[in-house]
């Protein structure tokens, strides 16, 4: 059984799904690239992409995460933050949520992108609640598991839509 939000921001369905499948996502987007997508804001485009984006599914070693600025973001972030695509730029984002996923696994996988990668700095943006502190507590522990020095930045994102810098 899973938890629930203290706030009641979030609800949780549960349903069967699909595995991953990379393969399928690329033949995806070799069929939409035939049609020229919609203008979007004005956001700065990585060169490399990167995709996906959850933190179960993104892989141990790529190329964007090389010298990268890693923005790890509770996935509650993006809907209370209206401006959290400006937070975006210059940054490789990362979600999850440590209280739907095991904080541990969150642990043990950034340790491993560390090690497999040159990491600029990381910063940590999670939701005011206590269950969503686990992402720095996972960040702290990969860092020392990695054996690697890296800036952390952490942010807290109040209900109501405000940061503030910790």
């Amino acid at each position: 059984m899973l938890g629930q939000c203290p706030q009641g921001a979030i609800t949780v369905t549960e349903r069967e799904a699909d595995e991953f499948s990379q393969e399928e996502v690329h033949q995806y987007l070799k069929e939409k690239s035939e049609t020229p997508p919609a203008p979007l804001a004005a956001v700065s485009t990585p060169k490399q992409p990167q995709w996906p984006v959850k933190l179960d599914l993104v892989p141990l070693k790529a190329p964007f995460f090389e010298n990268a600025d890693i923005l790890l973001a509770a996935d509650c972030a993006p809907v209370a933050l209206k401006n959290f695509h400006d937070l975006m730029v210059g940054k490789r984002v990362i979600i999850g949520c440590p209280k739907f996923n095991d904080a541990r696994a969150y642990a043990a996988k950034l340790t491993e992108i560390l090690k497999q990668n040159s990491i600029a700095s990381i910063t940590v943006m999670h939701m005011e609640v206590p269950c969503c502190t686990g992402l720095k507590w996972a960040v702290n522990k990969a860092i020392e598991g990695s054996g690697k020095q890296v800036p952390v930045k952490e942010y807290e994102v109040k209900v109501g839509g405000d940061i503030v810098e910790l």
